[in-house]
C-alpha cells in the first residue's frame, strides 16, 4: 500500500451459528466463552496440524500454519 492510499486489503470473515444438545448433565464454568474457545481451538489444531504432538513454538511449519 502506497502512502496516501486508504484502500485496505479485503479481510474475509464468516459468521457461524450452531446448536448443540447435551446428552448428559454437564457443568460449564462462569466464563463459558473461554471454555468454548478452548474447545474450538483444540479442534482446529487437530484438523489443520500435521504435527499435533509438537509445540507450535518449535514447529518448522509454523510460518505457514493456519493454527499458529
Amino acid at each position: 500500500m502506497e502512502h496516501g492510499d486508504r484502500t485496505a486489503p479485503a479481510l474475509p470473515f464468516a459468521r457461524y451459528t450452531f446448536t448443540c444438545c447435551c446428552t448428559s448433565p454437564g457443568y460449564l464454568p462462569p466464563y463459558k466463552g473461554s471454555a468454548l474457545r478452548g474447545v474450538f481451538g483444540r479442534s482446529l489444531r487437530h484438523v489443520v496440524c500435521s504435527l499435533v504432538r509438537q509445540s507450535c513454538a518449535h514447529c518448522l511449519q509454523a510460518p505457514r500454519c493456519l493454527y499458529a
